[in-house]
């Protein structure tokens, strides 16, 4: 490296000092000594300069750490190749998709980085050639001197100073390594960045242009949407019209080939039309208006309370969530002043009792039925025997009876009338069912003395029923025997029956042939005993068969012969017990209520009956057996608008500053009074009372209720002086509080009410009630606004739901009121409702303060707790029947309207202001109280009436012989005609006394 005896000899001698003082330093102080350390292999660099296999070991190190380093380079620009690639294909697909679509597609920009990578690569490697070459210069300038080179006294100072350089050199290399790193590294950095905002870029111009795409396939979708959906009901129309024209082609077909004359009443023409329209009837029920493939997406939400099953898509939901009790409505003026007019009115009726007693031997009376004219009265018994009396004389005798001569009690649970009153059916709960006719049977003295029946004067018997009809459930004759029925085993459990009543079809003498049976399984029999029913003539002993001519048998089911071979004919809707059965106005359609509160009209047509052979209801309804609640929001506050609690505390004070703080309170007060008098509500939803406080709490519910929650507004004032005390609001929510009980479900007198009563349990702030719902039987069925409840206390609310502790009666409409009224027996209390305003006229619990105070009503005899009710309209009165099985006696109450004539006027006028315009009750259907009078009054006597008629007729003739009378001859016959009248009214009053 230094040649000796060169010109540079003073500078080699410079070199040499400053190594040894350099060495000596380094003896003494080893901090000072330079180890270089490679950056990227991280092991040391302090080799031993004498040493070469270590030189090269480190320079090999430095060697694999830079071919590394490239090795990671080609895998940077080989990624991003990779990406370029990508995005050269999502560039084409787009380009595809502009072809196809249409779609304004913009140019993709894409940036030339191939060339800067491949020139950066280029750079890179030059580097690393330039490195390799330093590296292998240094290592040959490191190589071993030889001997002719040095001589062995300079072999010290010559690795000295080797020892020097090498460390020098591995500074520079170092150095220039690193910065040739740095280089690269930031250059990869820089590049790797450019291409990540190119990509992003794109993507974001991808995105878009997606978007675009996505938006211009949707509303192509929804364009090729319509138009199939246009083509489908296109194609659905043509396909209904070819099917409909294939079924009169089918039917005209077989209609002609089987009789061209034939009736559509005939069973052919049924077989064919009736079992394919049924079946088109029953797929547009059960997927109305589904069409094609859109039918697998429909689904009906319907809520199932405690085990009853979820309702029919053709049934329609009937609530009375929003309708408020009578008692809790505003009042309007002109319902005020009918109800004080008929507060005044009931102020003069008078209640009587009457007890009918019967024999120890019949155990009881366990049911009760009246008569559809009101004037008779079937009773039957814990031991099975029926009993028929008289409701017309003051004690109703016994009329017919029978006598059960079996050893075992059979308690009669269910009687029904005919129309005329000549027929009686009864249900045993053996589960036998009973024809009787009231026309005289045979008499015997031996069971007339076992019920003790025997007339103590004249020592005669009453008549027997005849019995026309039995079928029995142990023989399963209330299954089909013979026909399509039996064969196909539509029933499959034995029938047993739980309520009955006639069928409106009637012969040409009105008489009723045909029996409706309810079952235990919700299934309904007709039972069309015209064949069966046999009545002997007591002139002529022929055997009588009537036919039907109103609502003759259809023979839909062809010959479904129960026992006894009775013609029957299924009706199928009901999946659980009925609680009534009846016909609408009492001779239209029937209708069913069974426990689920589902209601079922049924019409006796061919169109009603399926193709399965059996009637099906003509319309659905169901009861919701809930009733609308609320409840406060939970984590919502009460907000105070008012309060009179601060001013009290500021009374303690004293002096003029006592004096001008009360001021402001009590402007304050005003201000809020005023704001509480403006405020509209829509009814009191909590009215406590504090009478020890002077307090009255009333919280009004607001106009209208909104899903989350409504501000309800409370008012606290002073009883006795109306002073606003405290004025808050507070958010409630709508909750429902569901009937743990149905009780028990009538149809009203003239069968055009279905009257429901229903046991609710405590909801803050009502207490467990029971409440009566009425719908209305018209063309469109309904609920009614005549809801009442009655509160009941904890210990009652237990025995309602545990006992059979309640029973209701709905009267006739009263001809003055033009109102029905409620009677209610509940734990041995008498109360009476009006229907129209829901005034408590007549309560005998101690708990209750009716507003009128009725004669006698004090001295009534003990109710029993479990006793039933029936209710009767005879005589210009209305008698309250109770019987209960646990005694032997009948109680009847005589509730006798003893109110003038004018009272009564005042009444009907109030009604009329009220209702505004006469009632819609036929005069027939109303209880009319006779009226002895000769002023013109529509409720004459009959005798009277035509009394006067005849009188005017004669009066006439004079008049057309000698000429019209003068005033003073009118007013003079007038006054005679009422003395002779009141002479006649006395003496039919004799006769009827």
């Amino acid at each position: 490296m230094y040649s000796r005896g060169s010109s540079s000899a003073g500078s080699d001698n410079d070199v040499i000092r400053t190594a040894i003082v350099y060495q000596t330093l380094v003896g003494s102080h080893p901090e000072l000594d330079i180890k270089p350390k490679s950056h990227r292999s991280g092991a040391s660099s302090n080799y031993n300069a004498k040493n070469p296999e270590q030189l090269q070991k480190a320079l090999d190190e430095r060697k694999k750490a830079r071919d590394i380093e490239h090795d990671w380079t080609q895998k940077q620009i080989q990624q991003l190749k990779e990406e370029q690639s990508r995005l050269a294909e999502e560039e084409a697909r787009l380009r595809k998709a502009k072809e196809r679509w249409g779609s304004p597609l913009g140019g993709i920009s894409e940036p030339d980085i191939s060339r800067d990578i491949l020139q950066r690569r280029e750079n890179s490697v030059k580097s690393g050639r330039s490195l390799v070459k330093s590296e292998n210069e240094a290592s040959v300038r490191r190589g071993s001197p030889s001997n002719d080179a040095v001589s062995s006294w300079q072999a010290p100072e010559f690795y000295m100073v080797r020892e020097l350089l090498v460390q020098l050199t591995n500074e520079a290399v170092d150095e220039a390594e690193e910065s040739s790193f740095q280089i690269q590294s930031d250059t990869l950095e820089l590049l790797i960045k450019a291409a990540q905002q190119d990509r992003t870029a794109n993507r974001h111009s991808l995105d878009r242009e997606k978007a675009a795409i996505l938006s211009t396939g949707n509303l192509l979708e929804e364009f090729i949407h319509e138009m199939i959906r246009g083509i489908a009901e296109e194609f659905i129309n043509r396909e209904q019209y070819i099917a409909w024209q294939k079924e009169n082609i089918i039917i005209g077909s077989a209609e002609t080939v089987a009789d061209a004359s034939r009736d559509s009443g005939d069973p052919a023409h049924d077989l064919v039309t009736g079992t394919y329209r049924q079946m088109m009837k029953e797929r547009q029920v059960k997927r109305p208006g589904v069409w094609l493939h859109t039918q697998a997406f429909m689904a009906s939400d319907s809520e199932i309370v405690g085990d009853m099953p979820a309702l029919d898509p053709d049934t329609k939901l009937l609530d009375f969530m929003t309708l408020r009790p009578l008692h809790k409505r505003k009042a309007t003026p002109a319902l005020k002043i009918y109800q004080q007019k008929e507060v005044a009115s009931w102020s003069q009726f008078t209640i009587e009792s009457t007890t009918v007693a019967l024999h120890k031997k019949v155990g009881g009376v366990s049911s009760a039925s009246v008569s559809s004219n009101q004037q008779q009265l079937a009773v039957g018994t814990v031991k099975g025997d029926l009993l028929t009396y008289s409701l017309m004389q003051a004690a109703p005798q016994v009329v017919r009876y029978i006598r059960n001569e079996g050893a075992v009690p059979d308690p009669v649970v269910s009687l029904s009338w005919s129309l005329d009153g000549n027929r009686i059916t009864s249900v045993n709960r053996s589960g036998s069912l009973q024809v009787w006719s009231t026309y005289p049977g045979g008499r015997s003295t031996a069971d007339a003395k076992e019920l003790d029946l025997t007339n103590i004067y004249t020592k005669s018997v009453p008549p027997q029923l005849s019995l026309l009809l039995s079928m029995d459930s142990h023989e399963e004759e209330f299954n089909f025997q013979a026909g399509p029925f039996a064969e196909s085993g539509v029933q499959k459990e034995t029938g047993i029956p739980t309520l009955t009543t006639f069928h409106p079809s009637t012969s040409l003498l009105a008489t009723q042939n045909s029996i409706m049976v309810a079952l235990q399984t919700g299934d309904i029999l007709k039972c069309n005993a015209e064949l069966s029913i046999a009545e002997e003539n007591e002139e002529s002993n022929e055997t009588l068969q009537p036919k039907s001519l109103h609502l003759p048998m259809l023979s839909c089911s062809g010959d479904d012969l129960l026992g006894h071979d009775v013609p029957g004919e299924l009706f199928r809707g009901h999946r659980s017990p009925l609680v009534c059965m009846g016909f609408v106005g009492n001779f239209d359609e029937m209708v069913t209520v069974d426990s689920w509160g589902n209601i079922f009209i049924w019409k006796y047509e061919r169109s009603t009956v399926s193709h399965f052979g059996w009637f099906e209801p003509e319309k659905k309804f169901s009861l919701l057996l809930a009733e609308m609640a609320y409840e406060p929001v939970k984590g919502e506050e009460k907000v105070v608008y008012f309060s009179d609690e601060s001013a009290a505390q500021l009374k303690k004070k004293k002096g003029r500053e006592a004096a001008k703080i009360r001021q402001s309170w009590e402007r304050k007060r005003t201000a809020a009074q005023s704001n509480v008098e403006r405020m509209d509500y829509r009814d009191v939803f909590i009215e406590e009372v504090d009478s020890k406080a002077n307090r009255v709490l009333t919280v009004t519910e607001p106009l209208s209720l909104e899903g989350s929650g409504t501000h309800f507004h409370g008012i606290v004032q002073e009883m006795s002086t109306k002073k606003l005390l405290k004025h808050f609001s507070q958010i409630y929510r709508v909750v429902k509080n569901h009937c743990t009980r149905l009780l028990d479900c009538q149809l009203n007198p003239d069968g055009t009410e279905l009257i429901f009563c229903l046991l609710f349990p405590a909801f803050h702030p009502k207490e467990p009630h029971i409440s009566f719902i009425t719908v209305y039987l018209d063309a469109e069925i309904r609920v009614q606004s005549r809801r009442i409840d009655i509160r009941l206390y904890d210990k009652e609310y237990t025995r309602c739901l545990q006992e059979d502790v309640c029973s209701f009666a709905v009267s006739q409409v009263m001809d003055a009121s033009k109102s029905s009224y409620l009677f209610v027996t509940l734990i041995g209390s008498l109360m009476i409702y009006s229907r129209n305003t829901g005034t408590l006229l007549v309560s005998t619990r101690e708990t209750d303060t009716p507003l009128t105070a009725v004669g006698s009503v004090k001295g009534l005899p003990r109710i029993n707790v479990w006793s039933r009710m029936k209710v009767a309209h005879c005589a210009g009165h209305i008698q309250v029947i109770f019987h209960v099985p646990q005694e032997t006696t009948v109680m009847i109450l005589h509730v006798i309207d003893r109110s003038s004539a004018k009272s009564r006027r005042l009444v009907h006028k109030a009604y009329q202001l009220w209702s505004g315009g006469p009632s819609e009750v036929p005069l027939e259907q109303t209880t009319q109280r006779s009226q002895y009078t000769l002023d013109r009054d529509g409720y004459r006597h009959p005798e009277l009436y035509l009394r006067r008629l005849v009188l005017q007729l004669v009066d006439r003739a004079i008049e057309e012989v000698d000429g019209d009378f003068t005033r003073e001859e009118i007013h003079r016959n007038m006054m005679a005609d009422r003395v002779t009248a009141i002479g006649y009214l006395s003496d039919l009053q004799v006769e009827q006394g």
